[in-house]
């Protein structure tokens, strides 16, 4: 019993220091961070691959490409796409997809109406 009571406070201090030291890098937007550039989808393998290409002229791509059963298969989407401080408007021909950005501490980019995972800037 008594080793109970001991025990209380060093797992509270545990706690409290744990939740203090953790880091808000994932969401932190740099101010002078370009999304301009070459990215790819942090989950490429050899039979799966997306990226997104923005162009300082708000002109944009998306190429994706996948290798089947059947053979490979690609397409290629253009885009046009303009920012609002932390939001993106991309705008596939019509369809038009809103989403917040964040660029990481590690310089990856996340879109969450794109996907939930993070892309790595190729150029």
């Amino acid at each position: 019993m008594q080793a109970r009571k001991l025990l209380r406070p060093f797992i509270l201090i545990l706690a409290v220091t744990s939740i203090l030291s953790c880091s808000k890098d994932d969401t932190t937007i740099e101010p002078t961070a370009t999304i301009i550039g070459e990215w790819q989808r942090s989950d490429v393998n050899e039979a799966f691959e997306n990226k997104l290409t923005f162009n300082d002229d708000n002109t944009g791509a998306e190429v994706n490409w996948e290798s089947t059963l059947e053979g490979q298969i690609s397409s290629l989407r253009a885009f046009n796409w303009t920012l609002n401080e932390s939001t993106i408007n991309i705008n596939f021909d019509g369809e038009i997809i809103t989403s917040k950005f964040y660029i990481n501490s590690d310089g990856q980019l996340y879109l969450n109406e794109i996907t939930n995972l993070y892309f790595i800037r190729l150029k």
